[in-house]
């Protein structure tokens, strides 16, 4: 079985490109999956330096040869953008409800709130007890291993951060739902959201 294509860093200035050959820059574009058709050498030469760049694979990740292998996990990271849209859309809702509305509106989007953050924590623990776990006993990068280690204090930071809930509850304290307390929570889910998507994009 082939293994994934990693960055080979063939080409990193112009003085190592001239001592790199045709057949190497082609070979390391075919573990891309990018074949030489008619282009150029020079053409595959900017291609080899583009796929190799450090965000290329973050932001084209659903054109990458092996990306199959991943399709049920990055399947379950866009389920999780849309439940987070979901939930910055219900907050944005409270300020449009009439007022006698908005402490039902809220409680159910709480609940909502609530059985997303559990969905996300069984996830980070199956990422962090399985996935990662396997890369740290199996690969020997050590700037892998940096960035599996930093992905895991993202999920105890997502995970376990009860800003929202703590607001949710200052909320409910109030006999009536004031317009800060929507305001506060639509800011923070938005801020949740955003996180989230940062963390998932480094993945």
């Amino acid at each position: 079985e082939k293994k994934p294509p990693s960055s080979s860093n063939l080409i990193k200035d112009e003085t190592e490109e001239k001592e790199i050959t045709d057949e190497e820059v082609t070979s390391a574009l075919e573990k891309f999956g990018i074949q030489k058709g008619d282009a150029s050498m020079e053409e595959m030469r900017k291609c080899l330096k583009v796929v190799e760049g450090k965000r290329f694979w973050v932001e084209n990740y659903q054109v990458h040869p092996y990306a199959s292998r991943v399709k049920k996990w990055l399947w379950v990271h866009e389920r999780y953008r849309g439940y987070g849209a979901a939930l910055v859309d219900g907050a944005k809702e409270l300020e449009k409800v009439k007022e006698k509305e908005v402490k039902n509106k809220l409680k159910a989007l709480q609940s909502a709130y609530g059985k997303f953050v559990k969905k996300v924590q069984g996830h980070s623990e199956f990422e962090d007890s399985q996935l990662f776990k396997f890369f740290l006993e199996n690969v020997q990068d050590d700037t892998l291993k940096e960035q599996l280690e930093e992905l895991k204090k993202d999920h105890s930071t997502l995970d376990n951060d009860e800003t929202i809930q703590n607001a949710f509850e200052a909320a409910f304290l109030n006999e009536v739902i004031s317009k800060d307390d929507t305001t506060k929570i639509l800011e923070l889910m938005t801020k949740f959201t955003e996180d989230m998507d940062q963390h998932m994009r480094k993945e």
